[in-house]
């Protein structure tokens, strides 16, 4: 499923987190951002596996997540959907 925002996400995340295994979240989303939202995740369902994607590079923005843990994967845009799909399986798997 797919959200406009950080907050529709939390919604949807709110009534599917049995179903959801991981989440793809933007780095800049309306309302709250992709960093917000995964910390809300986390607090819910620690287990649920994150991967924010941005037009910035993991360098540029690594030190807005320093203080609350790294996603569990990041994707820089534009990107192809074999890339995604191979972060996608390799997070997934994860074990832990």
């Amino acid at each position: 499923r797919t959200a406009s925002s950080g907050q529709k996400a939390m919604d949807i995340f709110k009534q599917a987190q049995d179903r959801i295994d991981c989440l793809l979240l933007d780095f800049t989303m309306p309302g709250r951002d992709g960093l917000e939202t995964m910390q809300q995740v986390r607090k819910i369902r620690p287990d649920a596996r994150n991967i924010i994607t941005s037009g910035y590079t993991r360098q540029q923005i690594e030190d807005r997540f320093a203080h609350m843990g790294p996603p569990d994967d990041f994707i820089q845009k534009t990107f192809e959907m074999k890339t995604l799909q191979e972060k996608l399986n390799r997070v997934i798997s994860k074990p832990g």
